[in-house]
């Protein structure tokens, strides 16, 4: 697995496990955007998945100078579709997300 391969007309879906906040990613197809929201969330940018030997790290830029990179693990995934990955921040903090399956709000 070397990109998130989401499909260009559906954007991919996650909440986070304690449904605090969403992402949405959108294909590389649509300039690799994703919107963050949720509680004290609110980015809107571009994101990049990069492979740093064994690991894999998800940089997101937004507002226009801001910059973040978590290291990503993927929990869950069938064929090419994530289900469910981890981040975690240069804190250590570590957020769970799971695929939205059907309509999502954004």
């Amino acid at each position: 697995m070397t990109d998130l391969s989401f499909t260009p007309s559906t954007p991919a879906v996650y909440q986070a496990k304690d449904a605090g906040s969403t992402i949405k990613f959108f294909s590389d197809k649509e300039g690799s955007q994703f919107v963050w929201q949720g509680t004290n969330i609110d980015k809107v940018g571009t994101y990049q998945l990069q492979r740093v030997r064994n690991t894999y790290h998800l940089q997101l830029s937004f507002n226009y100078a801001r910059e973040e990179t978590f290291i990503i693990d993927f929990l869950n995934y069938e064929l090419d579709t994530i289900i469910s990955f981890r981040l975690t921040d240069r804190h250590g903090r570590k957020t769970e997300f799971t695929k939205v399956v059907g309509p999502a709000r954004l």
